[in-house]
C-alpha cells in the first residue's frame, strides 16, 4: 500500500516537471509567435503551425492537469484507506490486549485447578494407601481366621480319634460283660447290644474287678469328649462364619480401592 502511494506521488510529481517543461516550451513559442508577428514577411504557414503546436501542448497540459486531480483523487482514497487499516490495527491491537488479559486469567485459574488437583490427588493417594492398608489388614485376618480354623479341625480329628479309642474301650469292657452272661462274643456291637450289656453289666459290678471302673470310666470319657467335640464343631462354625463375615467386607474394600484407583 505504501509503495503504490509513493508510486502515485512520483508520477505526480513527473507529471508537475512535465507541465513546467511544456509550459516553458508554451513559453518559448509565445516568444516565437511574437517575434513571428515582428517580422510580417515571416511566413503565415509557419505561424499556423506554431499556433497548431501551441494549441496541442495546452490540450496536453489540459490531460495531464485532469491526471495529476485523477492521481491526487486516488492519493486521497489511498490515506482514506490507510487511516482505517490503522484504526483496524488499534482495534486489533486492543482485541489482543483484551485477549491477553483473558489468557492471563484463564492461566491462572489453571494453575489454581492444577493445584487443587494436585491436592485432591494427594488426598485420594492417601485414603487408597488407608484402604488399601485396611485391605491388607482384613487379609491377614482371614488368613490368621483360616489358621485358627485348621488349627481347630486338626482339633477336633484328635478328639474324634480319642473319641474312637475311648468307644473302643467302651465296647471292650461291654464285651467283659457278654463273656459272662452270654453264650458267645460278638466281633462288633450294635447300638441294642451295647444298651443290652449296659443295663446287664450293673448285675457284674461286684462279680468282675474292674469292671464299673471302666464303664463308667468310659462313659465319662466319652460323654467329656462329646461335649468338646460339640464345643470344638460349634467353634469351628463361628468361625467360618467370622472368616465368611471377613471375606465380604474384603470383597467390599476391594471393589471400594478398585473404584478409587479408577478416579
Amino acid at each position: 500500500m505504501l509503495d503504490l502511494f509513493s508510486k502515485i506521488e512520483k508520477e505526480i510529481k513527473n507529471l508537475k516537471e512535465e507541465i513546467l517543461s511544456k509550459t516553458g516550451q508554451i513559453k518559448q513559442v509565445e516568444d516565437e509567435i511574437k517575434k513571428l508577428k515582428e517580422k510580417i514577411d515571416t511566413s503565415l504557414k509557419a505561424a499556423k503551425e506554431k499556433l497548431f503546436e501551441i494549441e496541442k501542448l495546452k490540450v496536453e497540459i489540459e490531460t495531464k492537469n485532469d491526471l495529476i486531480k485523477l492521481k491526487e483523487s486516488e492519493i486521497k482514497k489511498l490515506k482514506d484507506t490507510i487511516s482505517q487499516k490503522f484504526n483496524k490495527i488499534k482495534n486489533k491491537e486492543a482485541e489482543i490486549e483484551k485477549l491477553k488479559k483473558e489468557k492471563d486469567l484463564i492461566d491462572k485459574e489453571i494453575v489454581k485447578k492444577e493445584n487443587d488437583l494436585k491436592i485432591l490427588k494427594a488426598e485420594l493417594d492417601k485414603l487408597i494407601r488407608a484402604e488399601t492398608g485396611e485391605l491388607a489388614r482384613l487379609k491377614s485376618q482371614l488368613n490368621s481366621k483360616i489358621n485358627e480354623i485348621n488349627s481347630k479341625k486338626a482339633e477336633l480329628k484328635n478328639l474324634q480319634d480319642k473319641l474312637k479309642a475311648a468307644k473302643k474301650k467302651y465296647d471292650e469292657a461291654l464285651l467283659i460283660v457278654a463273656e459272662y452272661d452270654w453264650w458267645y462274643r460278638p466281633e462288633t456291637l450294635t447300638e441294642h447290644d451295647r444298651k443290652i450289656l449296659r443295663e446287664t453289666a450293673e448285675i457284674y459290678w461286684n462279680d468282675v474287678p474292674g469292671l464299673k471302673e471302666k464303664i463308667l470310666g468310659a462313659e465319662r470319657e466319652i460323654a467329656s469328649l462329646n461335649n468338646q467335640i460339640s464345643s470344638c464343631q460349634n467353634t469351628i462354625k463361628q468361625l467360618e462364619n467370622e472368616k465368611n463375615d471377613i471375606n465380604r467386607k474384603i470383597e467390599i474394600k476391594q471393589a471400594q480401592v478398585n473404584e478409587l484407583k479408577k478416579v
